[in-house]
């Protein structure tokens, strides 16, 4: 059954219509629309349009964030660096009674904050004969209670390079982090777990340690995502296979 026309264009011919011309009036406008109609073949097909697909080959799987759960082996890190935060959190009136007058380096002022944490030890902040050994691969003030509770939240020091009194004032400063997080403040950690991960993905396991740091990084990603709730950065179920018991202590 036809369909019955709505607007009778009267008869013409179709050779003596041009598709690619302006249409004069309503009239010629409706004879191409007709002429079109009937210049199109009876089946149509869809062709796929080829789509890039971006496979393992092209970046680490593990570098795409998702919101699937944390790995057992996240969570486990994050509780026990949540049993550390509570330590630190019941030593916090002790040591701030210990209070010491130091002329800090400036915010503005990162050099003089890599040496004061990596490089150079000030007297201000001695250190108990019996921790001593504990920071041998410490040059600069290792992060102890006591210098960590005479620190405000606004104080902070510039990464350069990555080494394990680093990665010790890192996670000591993380232990003293104040809940619910500063707006820079959680941008900076969001940072570090990226950073964490990229540095995590490009280890050489011929390196010395290579097993070592890939524990830390993981650690920071599970810090970060986890415990501080940033879970589209955390490792996720399908990532980590193996439980690791490595942590860190931050003595007095």
């Amino acid at each position: 059954m036809e369909q019955e026309a709505v607007f009778d264009v009267g008869n013409f011919d179709d050779r003596d219509v041009s598709l690619n011309e302006t249409p004069r009036d309503p009239t010629h406008y409706l004879q191409q629309v007709s002429v079109s109609r009937a210049r199109c073949p009876e089946v149509v097909t869809a062709t796929k349009i080829p789509v890039f697909e971006v496979g393992s080959s092209a970046l680490p799987k593990d570098l795409f964030f998702t919101t699937d759960p944390p790995s057992e082996q996240s969570i486990a890190m994050s509780k026990r660096f949540s049993m550390q935060r509570a330590f630190v959190r019941n030593q916090r009136s002790k040591w701030k009674e210990e209070a010491i007058t130091f002329k800090w380096p400036s915010l503005r002022n990162p050099d003089a904050w890599r040496i004061f944490c990596l490089e150079e030890r000030k007297n201000p902040f001695p250190i108990k004969p019996k921790d001593i050994p504990r920071f041998a691969h410490h040059r600069g003030n290792p992060p102890t209670l006591r210098l960590l509770f005479n620190l405000s939240q606004s104080q902070t020091f510039l990464e350069e390079g990555y080494t394990r009194p680093l990665f010790e004032w890192i996670y000591a400063l993380m232990l003293v982090l104040q809940k619910p997080l500063w707006h820079d403040v959680c941008s900076s950690i969001r940072q570090l777990a990226k950073h964490s991960r990229i540095l995590r993905n490009t280890l050489d396991e011929k390196m010395p340690n290579s097993s070592k740091m890939h524990e830390e990084f993981s650690l920071f990603i599970a810090i970060v995502g986890v415990y501080f709730e940033q879970l589209d950065l955390a490792d996720q179920i399908s990532q980590l296979d193996d439980e690791t018991d490595e942590t860190s202590s931050i003595p007095s």
